[in-house]
Formats: C-alpha cells, structure tokens, sequence
C-alpha cells in the first residue's frame, strides 16, 4: 500500500469515528443525562478534545495507538451497563442505544484503531498498546459501577 493510500485512509477513518464522536459530545453537552450533568460534559470535552487530536494527527500510528485503549475503556463502560440491561447514557440523553450496540462500536473503533496504527506503522510497539487496552476493560468496568453506585446512592438515599 502507498504512503498516500494510507494517509487518505486514516484521514477518513479519522472523520467518521470523529462525527460519532461528536454526535455523543453535542448529545452529553446539551442534553446530559440529569443526574450526571457535570461527567456527561467533562466526558464530552474530552470526546471532542480527542476529535480534534485524531483529525489533526491522523497519519499517525501514535493517535490511532493512543485512542485504541480509550475505546476500550469505554467497551468496559457499555460492557457494565450491557449486563444491567440498563441503557449506557454513552451518548447522552438526544441518541439512545442499547448498551451492546455501544459495546459493538466500541470494539470496532478499537479494531479500527489497532488495524491503522499498525498500518502506520505502530510495528512491535502495539504489544505496548494491546497491554493499556486489556487494562483499560476493568478501568472503564469500574467506573460504570462507580456512576451505579453513585446514582443509586442518589435515587436511594438523597431525592426522598
């Protein structure tokens, strides 16, 4: 494959995981879930900081290297919320999924991510990259049930 090919590649692939993400970013920032208002745009500030990271620096291995393990803390996200049954809220209030198309997008972004820095040219370096997002599974786990235990704390105890 060509230098150019390449690029062309990552750049497109950049701007459709970029309009994902920033369709979740707009969703989180004006209509956040109403107990989680401060995360839900803490979370999209990040999302559309990273957008504009992966379009700027998209023929890079080390943006696509970077972004793969986030995917997959938010795979362990959906992943909690997956089997709760319970909707994710990974795109806010505007856009409902359930929680197993989000996990599926998530791995594929992940896939997508691996595939293109490796096609960069990520080499013996993505052994670096899959380690960060084994661990990045159990991170976004906990997290997922941190927000549960936060709001059931919240419905539980302090609504009444």
């Amino acid at each position: 494959m060509s230098k150019n090919f390449k690029v062309k590649l990552s750049f497109y692939a950049s701007l459709f995981v970029g309009l994902i993400l920033l369709i979740a970013a707009f969703s989180k920032l004006f209509f956040p879930s109403d107990l989680l208002i401060t995360f839900d745009r803490l979370i999209a500030i990040f999302e559309v900081m990273l957008v504009a990271s992966l379009v700027l620096f998209h023929d890079e291995w080390k943006s696509w290297a970077l972004i793969a393990p986030i995917f997959m803390l938010w795979a362990g996200y959906s992943f909690f919320w997956m089997l709760w049954g319970l909707p994710c809220g990974c795109l806010g209030k505007l856009v409902h999924l359930p929680s197993g198309l989000t996990l599926s997008l998530d791995i594929l972004f992940f896939i997508t991510a691996l595939w293109l820095a490796t096609l960069l040219g990520a080499g013996k370096r993505l052994k670096l990259v899959l380690l960060a997002a084994v661990g990045g599974v159990p991170v976004g786990f906990f997290i997922a049930y941190g927000v549960y235990r936060y709001l059931t704390y919240f419905i539980n105890y302090v609504a009444d």
